[in-house]
């Protein structure tokens, strides 16, 4: 069996890595030919196995993109020129608080 470690700073690859490990391990226990299993719940355990192998790649490539977009996305400069613009206009269609 893989060690289980807990840790609270693990950064997602680490965790995707140990998930597919785990889902290693199960499948290799539905392919063996020890298990006293019914074969219909062999078929449905390897159907969700198969599945949960789609979804972890999907959060993979998920993850991948929201760290890439953090890194390299960086906000546009906006003029202080511009700023005020918009807050003037924003400022014309209001009503001045009254006293």
């Amino acid at each position: 069996m893989t060690e289980f470690r807990t840790s609270g700073s693990c950064e997602p690859e680490r965790k995707f890595s140990r998930l597919e490990a785990l889902l290693g391990e199960i499948e290799k226990l539905t392919r063996s030919g020890g298990t006293d299993l019914p074969p219909r719940l062999l078929i449905q355990t390897r159907a969700s196995i198969e599945k949960a192998h789609r979804a972890l790649e999907s959060y993979r490539l998920v993850s991948a993109r929201a760290a890439a977009d953090a890194e390299g996305d960086p906000q546009p400069d906006v003029g202080s020129d511009l700023l005020d613009r918009m807050y003037r206009d924003l400022k014309a269609g209001r009503r001045p608080p009254e006293r």
